[in-house]
């Protein structure tokens, strides 16, 4: 047996050995599916021969797309592929063939920042009220027709109401700007190469020819542009290995088409089709909660999660009295775990639906001294410092990067105002030149005078000097740059009061970025580091390292594992979301909550509450209809508000202090001493059905197990009790 199938299981095995014809690997959470992933590509290279440069793999984020590469490289050392995102390639291979397309190969990836400030712009010029028609509704409409490959010639003919009769307009004029700027968004990197491959047949063929071997890992996420791509390269070789799991397709609203995973075998006949379905992540309680909940989905290929781990404590479903009880609750337990020496912060996730639920967290966190990170939040390679920068490679590269221009004649100041710019902007346009060109020609620009000139001029002398920056190695280049602009005092100087800190270790930061860069990728120039940062995502910000707690949303949480779980704020119109509903049905709020309960190795604790802080009000709370579909015996449900002797957490001040005397039990926080009975799925203040008295809302609840008793109130019925075991009583929330 070769030494690339030891230790993997039958189906692993499988995946693993097949090398030729369509593959589709359905691989359930925490089923070892990067592990076979790359023993494949690795087994493909040793045992089949084949060359490592006609092998690419695709996935999502370039951390994934790492740490892919690293360990293929640990199988075969010396043996390099091409792993990568989607976006990086599209961004390869528009570089080499952007006439195709009408541009040049030094054009500039606009950042979303960039976009939305052009989308404003012609807005303005087509005299469009913002209000009415939001600037970012209409961005995100473009969008959507992209990643749908949409033309504007074709949107034209499908407009119907008269939010699309005015993108209609505008969409042709974003994409005429972007390529008068020499310019693409993120959407354009795979709209256009799809474009390429399907109206340029000898070119699809040879690049099919060069990439005999293609993988693309989370296949369920893909839009319609990213399969184009796909499937335009698997025409000639038809050895597309596609893994994923349409239970975990959570990105429609970006873009992703579940059905290009459900299609697989209708797309590719006689594709193999292997499951995984052995679980290596989770404990038997978790990973029953996620296969009990997720069959209630229907839009989804058949598998079973089993696993040879032990139960597990059960999952805990704690129903707290308001957000505030809750999030203090979260802090208390993650704290007293810590310092009793049973985990570390790093050890603890906690998931909200939305980011607007994290304030409350963050705030308990802060008081309890407990360290943290957002995710899904602000960027390191979003910061100011890092874009001025940047913008100045862009425009050495892309002269005609108006968005990229105008920031740096504002970083440093250079006396240039808008109206000057302006005039600059619409000579350059009657002279089809670039706009940092036009700065040559100053003197001939209408309307200027002679300090305005000047500093024009400046610039461009300025510009001509750095030249020889983007022809030097990323870190050099870069630091070539900050000295010429003399940047690091600016930032000083812009900033009140005494020197910013952060501001100087921002800049050291990127030079350091750049250099590691540079050592691993000793080929590349500034141009291509500068387009690494572009294509970076905010889940490649998470740093590992850190022991501190993560706090994120359900959608950021995608391919990571703790622990322990909080999944929070479980109430019905937050999850199941009311407006996702609305949008794209109750399915994939179903498959959100299954990647998040999947993401928990040994505990995980689901909480609601009875009243909520939310969008500005506060509102009562029903608990997620998710609940229902729970399975009762790996569950143990507990409503803390009701419980005998409980009282709330004590006061941040308290909590500093550590005088209060409060004590919580060690996760799991409210462990159930007995079997957990049906009766348990009532609680005080859910309403409930009757086929005699109707709908009632329980009054109060007494009691345990088979002798559990409700009280409920029925509007047109009065008062009644029920011993719950034998009442036929339907949960309504």
């Amino acid at each position: 047996m070769s030494r690339l199938l030891e230790g993997l299981n039958p189906s692993q095995r499988d995946a693993v050995m097949h090398v030729d014809g369509p593959l589709l690997v359905l691989a359930g959470p925490g089923s070892g599916k990067t592990r076979v992933i790359t023993h494949r590509i690795a087994y493909m290279i040793e045992e089949a021969g084949i060359d490592p440069s006609s092998i690419l793999a695709l996935t999502f984020t370039n951390k994934a797309a790492d740490e892919m590469r690293r360990r293929v490289e640990q199988l075969v050392p010396g043996r390099r592929i091409f792993a990568g995102t989607f976006h990086r390639l599209c961004a390869r291979l528009l570089r080499k063939y952007a006439s195709l397309v009408g541009l040049d190969s030094g054009f500039s990836i606009l950042e979303p920042s960039d976009l939305q400030s052009l989308v404003k712009s012609i807005m303005r010029e087509m005299d469009l009220d913002p209000v009415h028609i939001p600037p970012d509704s209409v961005q995100r409409r473009i969008s959507a027709l992209k990643n749908d490959l949409v033309s504007p010639e074709d949107f034209a003919q499908q407009a119907v109401d008269y939010f699309d009769r005015t993108v209609v307009n505008i969409y042709p004029r974003v994409q005429e700007a972007l390529r008068a700027q020499n310019a693409v968004d993120f959407d354009d990197l795979l709209g256009h190469v799809a474009t390429i491959l399907r109206t340029n047949p000898d070119l699809r063929a040879r690049l099919d020819e060069t990439y005999r071997y293609v993988l693309v890992d989370e296949y369920q996420d893909t839009n319609l542009a990213q399969y184009a791509i796909a499937r335009g390269l698997s025409v000639d070789y038809p050895n597309l290995c596609a893994t994923g799991d349409p239970d975990q397709s959570i990105y429609s609203w970006r873009g992703a088409n579940i059905s290009n995973i459900l299609n697989f075998e209708e797309d590719f006949p006689g594709a193999r089709v292997v499951r995984l379905e052995q679980n290596y992540r989770s404990t038997g309680n978790i990973l029953a909660v996620a296969d009990y909940l997720i069959r209630h989905n229907v839009n989804r290929k058949e598998k079973s999660l089993t696993t040879d781990n032990e139960a597990g404590p059960l999952v805990q479903v704690v129903c707290h009295k308001d957000d505030t009880s809750e999030s203090r609750h979260v802090a208390h337990v993650i704290r007293s775990c810590v310092d009793e020496g049973v985990r570390d912060f790093r050890d603890f996730a906690v998931f909200v639906r939305t980011s607007g639920l994290t304030r409350s967290f963050e705030q308990a966190f802060r008081a309890l001294n407990v360290p943290y990170q957002v995710i899904g939040g602000y960027s390191f390679f979003e910061r100011r410092e890092i874009r001025d920068l940047l913008a100045y490679v862009r425009v050495l590269v892309n002269p005609r990067d108006v968005s990229a221009f105008e920031r740096i004649v504002k970083t440093p100041p250079k006396g240039i105002g808008g109206t000057t710019l302006e005039r600059l902007a619409n000579y350059a346009s009657r002279k089809g030149m670039p706009i940092a060109d036009a700065c040559r020609e100053a003197d001939h620009v209408a309307g200027l005078k002679k300090k305005q000139i000047t500093a024009l001029r400046d610039l461009r002398m300025l510009l001509d000097e750095m030249a020889e920056a983007v022809k030097l190695p990323p870190q050099q280049g870069l630091s070539r740059i900050v000295e010429l602009t003399d940047y690091r005092k600016y930032a000083e100087e812009s900033t009140s009061g005494d020197p910013d800190e952060s501001t100087h270790g921002v800049v050291d930061e990127l030079l350091a970025s750049a250099q590691t860069f540079q050592f691993d990728n000793p080929e590349a120039s500034l141009l291509d580091f500068v387009e690494s940062i572009s294509l970076s995502g905010a889940t490649d910000e998470r740093d590992d390292a850190q022991d501190v707690v993560t706090l994120m949303t359900l959608h950021a949480a995608k391919g990571l594992e703790f622990p322990v779980v909080f999944l929070v704020a479980f109430e019905d119109k937050i999850l199941p979301h009311e407006r996702a509903v609305q949008e794209r049905g109750e399915e994939e709020e179903r498959r959100l909550v299954f990647v998040g309960i999947t993401r928990a190795r040994e505990e995980l604790l689901i909480s609601y509450v009875r009243s909520r802080q939310f969008q500005g009000t506060r509102r009562f709370s029903s608990p997620s209809p998710f609940l229902l579909e729970l399975p009762n015996d790996s569950i143990a449900r507990h409503d803390v508000v009701a419980a005998a002797g409980y009282r709330e957490p004590p006061e941040y001040d308290d909590y500093a202090n550590q005088e209060s005397g409060y004590e919580e039990p060690s996760i799991p926080v409210y462990r159930s001493s007995r079997d957990p009975s049906p009766s348990d799925r009532y609680h005080k203040g859910m309403w409930v059905r009757h086929h005699e008295y109707g709908d009632g809302m329980i009054l109060q609840i007494e009691g345990e197990g088979s002798s559990r008793k409700a009280t409920v109130h029925f509007p047109t019925a009065g008062t009644k009790r029920f011993v719950l075991e034998k009442a036929s009583l339907q949960p309504m929330s």
